[in-house]
């Protein structure tokens, strides 16, 4: 997956990785300054050496399930493994399906234009038949 980072979420990310208030990035972002002095100051390098490694870092996170742990992790990887260190999202990940999902509702996912199967949220109170297999 590639990922193309424009100038403003560049700078955006630089500001937060600074530890600059919203309040400061924008006010180096509306004056037209750039983040080189805050960047060689915390990481020492300057705003095109920054933007080269986020991009290539952004560029390589996936979200990944482990079928050994039953875990979601977000990290880097490399075809189906991940290199490096990883971190666990599995809850994070499972509030995401909470808030796109809403209880008692279905949707159709579609998958690379082609509709794969439908995911449906049902309160824990509900007695669902699939197939004539009863759930709940």
């Amino acid at each position: 997956m590639n990922h193309t980072l424009d100038h403003f979420d560049l700078q955006e990310l630089a500001g937060l990785l600074c530890g600059m208030t919203d309040e400061e990035s924008d006010a180096v972002i509306n004056d037209d300054e750039d983040f080189c002095t805050p960047l060689l100051d915390k990481f020492g390098v300057d705003f095109e050496q920054f933007s080269q490694v986020a991009s290539a870092v952004i560029n390589n996170l996936n979200l990944g399930f482990s079928p050994l742990t039953s875990r979601i992790h977000l990290g880097a990887s490399r075809k189906d493994f991940f290199v490096g260190p990883k971190i666990d999202m599995t809850s994070d990940f499972l509030q995401i399906i909470d808030q796109k999902f809403p209880v008692n509702t279905s949707q159709n996912i579609t998958v690379d234009g082609v509709t794969t199967h439908r995911i449906m949220s049902v309160d824990m109170e509900k007695k669902i038949t699939v197939n004539g297999k009863d759930f709940g």
